[in-house]
């Protein structure tokens, strides 16, 4: 059997291959972004010239956007403030863990719980005040069994304009154990969500508005090599016209296999990311919110894991 310190060892190396990926997806979309903006400014005063032409009334438009903006930017932090100040349920939650983990004792399953975490962002705004080792553009939370994460973004186009955006965050929540069995073994990871999002959008003929917010999740085995992985959609909305400000509760059980060696150590890797992204100026917003407040996070409960 490895010593802690060895363990500790192959989870810095294997995370730090993820750590690089993501850097470098940061680095070429920035190099995109500002590529992308040096042409947005000219294509949007060309559409603004022809709507001109037209005879359309873009001052009007524009103080009418401006007003529309104004009120709602006024309402959104007494509402998003609401979201924020939920109760938590992680007493609980904790409670149930450890009643499911017993009974899963008594049979053939192995009960894991996180080894540690690491939360990547682009934008350090969006994982400040997260306690942890910290580097450029991640953390190793110091509790990985409670995880806050968040995502926000919005860039001012018009239609059809191009433009760019760095990865949104990620987390990837590390599990490890040594079978003692060689063949397939099944993997169920089981996470609490409680966050919130919001999606602001007023779609009209001149700006093509749009908001969405996404939340996926993978599954996949490590020993050796890489294995299994699959992926998981728990959100999806795309909403061209909404206003909509949203609790978002639920238990995943995330399932996968893998075929595995007795004797050896094995690694299970759980990944989220949240996606929250708005087009088309002031008059949108959007957030997938599992980070601010008591009430809001990620907990990974455990992965059960079993010989098929």
């Amino acid at each position: 059997m490895k010593a802690l310190h060895e363990i500790q060892k192959d989870f810095r190396l294997l995370n730090n291959e993820f750590i690089e990926e993501y850097e470098h997806a940061v680095k070429l979309s920035k190099e995109e972004e500002k590529q992308k903006n040096k042409v947005q400014i000219e294509k949007e005063n060309q559409k603004r010239k022809i709507l001109e032409n037209a005879g359309i009334d873009l001052k009007m438009i524009d103080k009418i956007e401006k007003e529309d903006a104004a009120t709602f930017q006024k309402t959104l932090p007494q509402r998003r403030q609401e979201l924020i100040n939920r109760k938590s349920q992680l007493s609980s939650e904790l409670q149930s863990r450890q009643f499911y983990s017993e009974l899963l004792s008594e049979s053939n399953s192995k009960t894991l719980f996180p080894f540690g975490a690491c939360i990547m962002a682009s934008d350090q705004k969006l994982v400040e005040n997260i306690d942890g080792e910290r580097g450029n553009p991640w953390v190793l939370p110091d509790n990985p069994s409670q995880i806050k994460i968040k995502d926000s973004g919005d860039v001012d186009v018009w239609c059809w304009q191009a433009y760019a955006r760095t990865p949104s965050p990620v987390v990837n929540i590390w599990f490890h154990f040594v079978p003692n069995v060689t063949g397939k073994w099944n993997l169920t990871a089981i996470l609490a969500f409680h966050g919130f999002y919001i999606l602001r959008s007023d779609d009209s003929w001149y700006n093509c508005r749009r908001a969405w917010a996404k939340l996926t999740a993978s599954v996949q085995a490590y020993q050796y090599a890489w294995q299994g992985k699959k992926n998981f959609t728990l959100l999806d909305k795309s909403e061209t016209n909404a206003d909509y400000f949203q609790l978002f509760d639920s238990t995943e059980f995330l399932d996968g296999s893998a075929f595995l060696r007795a004797g050896d150590r094995a690694w299970v890797l759980v990944t989220i990311r949240v996606e929250a992204f708005s087009v088309g100026g002031d008059n949108t917003y959007a957030e997938l919110n599992f980070k601010d407040g008591s009430g809001n996070y990620i907990l990974p409960l455990f992965v059960s894991c079993s010989p098929a």
